[in-house]
């Protein structure tokens, strides 16, 4: 992306990722301690149930709505004090630029979408 766009720090501004997976940032919904250190379904699975009840999750189409469903406000706050705790280096394990993307979303001021296009347009 950084070549296509002829600028250093594209990726940075309109990438977003999450590392190990997005299920990192998804359980700090509930609790803003979990690090996850792989990818694995199966280890997060522990986690799932713990703070959903759903058992044995495999990312089945409704196994991810019932997941969602638990989703909240309330929560929504507590993934992002979570989220802002990570640090933001893609190539660390724990990490995200979601907190960054989320609080520019929540803003009424849209000028950050120009600034991110100026920075890849130059």
């Amino acid at each position: 992306m950084n070549s296509l766009h002829a600028c250093e720090l594209a990726s940075q501004h309109v990438v977003m990722f999450t590392n190990p997976c997005t299920m990192q940032v998804i359980l700090l919904h509930w609790d803003t301690s979990v690090r996850l250190q792989t990818p694995s379904k199966r280890r997060s699975a522990t986690y799932i149930e713990k703070y959903t009840g759903i058992q044995d999750y495999s990312a089945k189409e409704s196994q991810r709505t019932q997941l969602v469903s638990n989703i909240t406000k309330e929560s929504y706050r507590t993934m992002m004090n979570g989220a802002k705790q990570l640090g933001m280096d893609a190539a660390l394990i724990n990490s995200t630029n979601l907190y960054v993307f989320f609080a520019q979303l929540e803003q009424p001021d849209t000028n950050w979408i120009d600034e991110i296009n100026k920075l890849i347009e130059s």
